[in-house]
């Protein structure tokens, strides 16, 4: 008779309820969990390269499914994941010591570094995202976002 690692088995239980969190339909549960995450840019979080202590939620079991989707996307990726390269709730980019999310941008499809521009300066760069139609946005904010990113991930990004 072989014994259930019990660890291995509540983490694979608890990691089934990613299919329900992006399968169609609503219900009262997904309405939850997209409470608690609004602020990070609900179920596009767990596409970012985030960590689990900059996410303030008050509920244990989706804090630690949180934990568990980072841990086994890291170990389990055979390649860079494209999540290092997306701007929003990225642990490697910091203001004011807290992650980054504006669900502008990110409605607007600026989602990675290289949409950064950084072959522009800060004023041409502004101008370009306004011209492209991004609403509701400023020029410090836009130039907040192109400093939270470290130097050397600049490198190689026009």
């Amino acid at each position: 008779m072989n014994l259930i690692d019990l660890e291995t088995y509540v983490k694979s239980s608890r990691l089934a309820w990613l299919g329900r969190i992006f399968s169609e339909g609503s219900s009262p549960w997904k309405a939850y969990i997209t409470y608690l995450l609004a602020y990070f840019g609900e179920v596009f979080l767990f596409s970012c390269n985030y960590d689990v202590k900059d996410c303030k939620i008050n509920s244990t079991f989706y804090k630690e499914l949180l934990q568990w989707w980072a841990d086994i996307r890291i170990a389990f990726s055979t390649k860079p994941s494209i999540s290092y390269n997306i701007i929003w709730n990225n642990k490697d980019f910091k203001t004011v010591n807290k992650t980054i999310y504006y669900s502008n941008y990110v409605n607007a499809g600026i989602l990675l570094i290289n949409q950064l521009q950084f072959n522009k300066n800060n004023i041409e760069c502004y101008d370009s995202v306004k011209s492209k139609g991004l609403k509701h946005t400023n020029f410090l904010a836009r130039s907040g976002i192109r400093t939270a990113v470290p130097a050397h991930l600049k490198d190689g990004f026009g």
